[in-house]
């Protein structure tokens, strides 16, 4: 998760201008250059219940999106599960809602984010066999828009989460 990021802006501009009438035009560049650091409008972060699983057990993600910003940003999320793991249909929630319509295998529209708060996502998955690794990763995306002042351009960015690492525990006992 980026928690401050750098900025860089540049510009180079090239021009011509007379000193008198009997000469060459003069060709100047002019180079500038700033950078800053700067917050991200909006923050992702992925977790899961267990750091690790069995084949057949099921355990939980938990994504959480917060809007750092001072304006509301229109967000949508999108998470791809890992070869192997599967989505446990109806066990999807945002912030203790349970919401049975929602799939994961498509972005999900999260709606107004107003500024500085936070929603979270929270679902089962399965690891449904045996992956022959010791572990599998997953990520999760974000993307969010706003509207810029005193116009009606939309911004967007993608950003991406941290990544979620699960042990596979060939050991384990399942207790399902």
């Amino acid at each position: 998760m980026i928690t401050s990021h750098r900025l860089t802006n540049s510009v180079t501009i090239n021009y011509k201008y007379v000193v008198s009438p009997n000469e060459y035009p003069v060709n100047k560049v002019a180079c500038s250059s700033t950078s800053q650091f700067v917050k991200p409008l909006l923050m992702i972060c992925k977790s899961a219940s267990t750091d690790s699983t069995k084949v057949g057990e099921p355990f939980y993600y938990n994504i959480t999106v917060t809007n750092t910003s001072c304006y509301p940003l229109y967000v949508s999320i999108f998470d791809s599960l890992p070869k192997g793991v599967h989505y446990n249909k109806y066990s999807f929630t945002r912030d203790c809602e349970f919401l049975p319509d929602v799939s994961i295998s498509k972005w999900i529209d999260l709606g107004i984010l107003p500024p500085n708060s936070y929603t979270s996502i929270y679902f089962e998955a399965t690891l449904v066999y045996d992956l022959n690794i010791e572990k599998f990763s997953n990520i999760a995306y974000a993307c969010y828009s706003r509207e810029l002042p005193k116009c009606k351009i939309f911004h967007y960015n993608i950003i991406e989460s941290n990544e979620c690492v699960i042990k596979i525990d060939k050991n384990k006992k399942c207790k399902c």
